[in-house]
């Protein structure tokens, strides 16, 4: 076969195999960390400057200068041991829990998060750029253009993403698509290599016994009992009485003590008929009278319509479950057949829903079992638009309740400080707010008056029959005594209210979350992580090369940090809106790329695009964004999603042109390695600090500036940019 038509074949497979080993790794890790969307961040750069050490350090320093039949056979090998790492790596990240003797339940802090993503999620980044590293080699010594390299890359990083968000994403577990991922590999490289030439029978016989190995789990079914054992094991503690892996979870229904719990992505969701629900309920319903239509967010099949069923005067419960990975497994379980006409479910986003309602068709009572705004999905049903568009729908003296996480009583500052900009943008919305302390705070409000007393409570339990051994006299006064206590204080705060695209509760958690490191470990942790980021950084701007190709990787470098830096803040607008970020990451993942495609291919045609121009046009894309997120007032539409999408798009194309553009005067393999390192560190540095401290009006400053910076390096490089134009 050609020499080029084979390193074409290559590189195309091996961008196709870093998406879908890229989301399904991730996906892994998602289920045993806190998981919140920085976590992405953390994960993306750690793939990045894996693969920037393989493609600016590795390759470079020990294996760009050895023969051709080395980088023949390393060209062969490498996309076969990547393949085979991955699935290694899925199976410690699996049981990352297990091996640290870490119960199921308890959270890995985002410290661990970002350990556990350098030392196993990494890995096969840096042998899937050491596969790009030795095509570029062999292309260039054999006369080759490189710029089809990175184009050809992108392309088969564009087609993977694309086929497995519509096609494999929820119908394979993510072992199963690693595994044919690897003998989609193994096959190729063994086709592509049939010939005589000694180094191609040397990884022929290789190959041959790798297949064999490979193949027999198939027939003797040892690759579904890896599987499910795997994924069995961190639940060792509990009886799984079922499980599925999702298109955006991991669910278990586990039964432990004759108690179900129900965990998704590694957390307990509910607890089956969980008696705080049963508490939770009563301060809304035993408070108010008249309610006949209540909505149900969350609980749904695992107690919670049976409990407001108790109650005499409901004529209609909608009950809506916003996880459908998890509704689709506990409805097989849990759903009961007499809960009855009245009782309308729903599977599915919750703000999407409302956008669909009529207007006519109004709540008495909004019940909100939400998780704390801790991740921007959650956040989005903390926020003022939230409240405005769920009020549309309630009745003029209707209530909604819903809780956050705190202590019973203990009103610490970091406690007041969390529920604060919530607080206040109830206020906003609603002329009534009441809060009860407790290890959950509850939040009650309403246009109406919220008379809460504790003989109108007795009485209205008395009068549905109804027995909540929490709710007495004496500890309902205490709780009222408490919530004077609590709302003075947080009347005397002054907090932002808590946005969409300004998300104050979602910042705050944040925040919380990264300064963990006052924990010893954890700072010893934060430094090592630190370290790792910096000794690329150090290396790369330690290159010893001359002045043109230094100007050309450090433009890669910052173009670099500014992309990825404006994809993931716009990735998090999309999560922040829409939701359901881990079921579309691989489209998203596909629209930058094909943005890189289109720029990379732009650059080869019209070869004499100019550099300022190019530097211009991307500030000008950051203005454009900037002015639309600062000027977003539409609480009755979301952004549309196709304009999201396009500035996806565009955000790529520069990558791709500057790319190729730099090419001309560089080595690839080090130019790939900045591109890589770039990521790496615009990614750590959003999510360390920019978005944390400066949110997404912030995220877009700091890209401008650094795009200035670019511009004035160029200006004071005029012999260089000459060579370069």
């Amino acid at each position: 076969m050609n020499i080029y038509y084979k390193i074409f074949i290559l590189v195309f497979l091996n961008g196709f195999t870093s998406i879908i080993t890229q989301i399904v790794l991730y996906k892994e890790i998602l289920s045993q960390v806190y998981a919140n969307e920085i976590v992405l961040c953390f994960a993306l750069s750690s793939w990045l400057i894996a693969g920037a050490f393989g493609g600016m350090i590795i390759f470079p320093k020990y294996l760009s200068n050895r023969s051709d039949n080395f980088l023949f056979i390393g060209l062969g090998f490498i996309p076969v041991i990547s393949a085979i790492i991955s699935l290694f790596s899925l199976l410690i990240i699996r049981n990352i829990k297990t091996f640290l003797n870490i119960p199921v339940e308890q959270l890995m802090n985002i410290w661990d998060a970002m350990i556990i993503t350098i030392l196993f999620y990494g890995i096969p980044a840096f042998f899937l750029t050491l596969t790009f590293c030795f095509a570029g080699e062999v292309l260039k010594r054999y006369g080759g253009d490189n710029r089809l390299l990175y184009i050809l890359e992108t392309a088969g990083a564009v087609i993977s993403g694309v086929l497995f968000t519509l096609f494999l994403n929820g119908k394979y577990t993510n072992l199963e698509l690693l595994y044919w991922i690897g003998l989609i590999n193994i096959i190729v490289v063994y086709i592509l290599y049939r010939e005589k030439a000694d180094y191609a029978k040397k990884i022929n016989i290789t190959l041959v016994f790798i297949l064999i190995v490979y193949l027999i789990p198939l027939p003797t079914d040892f690759l579904r009992k890896i599987d499910s054992e795997s994924f069995n094991k961190p639940y060792h503690k509990y009886n799984i009485v079922s499980k599925k892996e999702g298109f955006d979870s991991k669910v278990v229904i586990t039964e432990k003590e004759n108690v179900y719990y129900i965990f998704s992505n590694g957390t307990i969701k509910y607890q089956y008929n969980n008696p705080e629900f049963a508490e939770f309920l009563g301060w809304v319903m035993l408070t108010y009278e008249g309610y006949k239509n209540v909505l149900l967010v969350n609980n749904v099949y695992t107690g919670g319509v049976e409990e407001i069923q108790k109650y005499k005067d409901v004529e209609k419960i909608t009950a809506v479950e916003t996880d459908q990975d998890l509704a689709e497994i506990l409805i097989n379980f849990f759903r009961n057949s007499d809960y009855g006409k009245k009782v309308r479910f729903v599977h599915g986003d919750l703000i999407y829903y409302l956008y669909q309602m009529k207007n006519d068709d109004k709540y008495d009572i909004v019940i909100l079992n939400m998780s704390a705004p801790n991740t921007l999905l959650n956040n989005r049903n903390y926020t003022y638009e939230f409240f405005k568009l769920l009020k549309r729908y309630l009745k003029n003296t209707g209530r909604i309740i819903f809780s956050m996480p705190a202590s019973e009583n203990y009103f610490s500052r970091e406690i007041i400080l969390s529920i604060a900009p919530v607080y206040n943008t109830l206020k906003d919305v609603f002329l009534n707010v009441e809060v009860i302390p407790g290890d959950k705070i509850i939040f009650l409000a309403s246009d109406g008056e919220i008379k809460i007393n504790s003989v109108a409570i007795m009485s209205n339990m008395k009068k549905n029959n109804i027995k909540i051994a929490q709710l007495n006299p004496v500890y309902i006064e205490d709780k009222l005594n408490k919530s004077i206590k609590m709302k003075n204080l947080l009347n005397e705060l002054k907090i932002n209210l808590n946005k969409i695209l300004k998300p104050e509760a979602y910042m705050y958690n944040i925040k919380k979350d990264l300064l963990m490191f006052y924990n010893n470990l954890n700072f010893i942790k934060m430094v090592i992580i630190i370290f790792i980021f910096l000794l690329i950084f150090f290396q790369f701007i330690n290159l010893k090369k001359n002045k043109t190709s230094i100007f050309s990787y450090l433009s890669m470098f910052l173009f670099a940090v500014t992309t990825i830096t404006l994809e993931l803040c716009l990735i998090l607008v999309y999560q922040s809106f829409y939701g359901y970020l881990y079921r579309t990451i691989g489209l998203l993942y596909s629209f930058f790329m094909v943005g890189i495609l289109i720029g990379a291919i732009t650059l080869m045609i019209f070869n004499e695009i100019n550099f300022r121009l190019t530097v211009i046009f991307a500030e000008i894309l950051n203005l454009i964004i900037l002015f639309y997120i600062i000027n977003f007032k539409n609480i009755d539409q979301p952004i549309n999603p196709n304009i999201i999408m396009f500035f996806i798009i565009a955000s790529g194309f520069f990558v791709g042109a500057i790319f190729n553009l730099m090419l001309k005067n560089s080595n690839i393999s080090i130019l790939y390695g900045a591109d890589l390192a770039g990521g790496a560190i615009g990614g750590i540095l959003f999510g360390l600090v920019v978005f944390p401290i400066f949110g997404f009006i912030g995220t877009i400053i700091f890209n401008l500036l650094l795009l200035t910076i670019v511009y004035i390096g160029d200006l004071k490089n005029v012999s260089v940019t000459k060579a370069i134009y």
